[in-house]
């Protein structure tokens, strides 16, 4: 089996939900800050603009880990938490008081952790309410001396094919969303990589 992952030396993911009432179920339930601002696009990737799903689909790269990468899986406030264990009751975390990590599942063959909401054949478990770092992968959200940065993971293979200008424009476009995310949920914060490109720094 061959399988590709992350390890220490890339930048971390966070995860980003919001709660609000699912008016079906009669409950509250996560949703993403900024979904409604990806609504009119018709698709369920905050980076449509760039990655498709399909692109996304076949590579699955943010969903593995090594045993050195562990501890950047991603962060999952409570209320997303909640939403998880609504929709995939199975699925274990790590209670790390301010916010939870996902429990990732040991694969029989190698160095290799893969995501607890990964089904091999249909792709996430959650659907459209997946985690919303695997949303906006390979963007992420840092501090760097001091200020927050929306910034760039090379790692992404698909993105590699772009120049930065072509993901500039998104992350500008998200920028607010996910300051003000960020700002209210400072545990979703990560310290920045060298590995990443800056391309958004949040003003003074």
């Amino acid at each position: 089996m061959s399988v590709s992952f992350r390890g220490t030396y890339f930048a971390i993911e966070f995860s980003i939900f919001t709660p609000c009432c699912d008016q079906r179920a009669g409950r509250p339930r996560p949703y993403l800050v900024i979904e409604r601002y990806f609504a009119s696009r018709g698709g369920d990737h905050l980076l449509d603009a760039i990655l498709s799903k399909a692109q996304c689909a076949e590579c699955r790269l943010c969903c593995s880990f090594d045993s050195y990468g562990l501890f950047d899986t991603p962060v999952i406030v409570p209320e997303a938490a909640e939403g998880i264990s609504g929709r995939c009751p199975d699925v274990e975390f790590w209670d790390r008081g301010s916010h939870r990590l996902l429990k990732m599942v040991k694969q029989e063959e190698g160095d290799v952790y893969l995501c607890p909401l990964l089904d091999p054949c249909s792709g996430c478990r959650m659907g459209d309410e997946k985690p919303f770092d695997c949303r906006i992968w390979p963007l992420r959200i840092m501090e760097r001396e001091g200020r927050l940065v929306i910034a760039l993971s090379m790692l992404c293979p698909e993105v590699k094919k772009l120049s930065p200008e072509q993901v500039r424009g998104t992350a500008e476009a998200l920028s607010g969303q996910l300051f003000e995310y960020a700002h209210k949920y400072p545990c979703a914060v990560r310290p920045y990589s060298g590995d990443c490109l800056v391309l958004v720094t949040e003003s003074v």
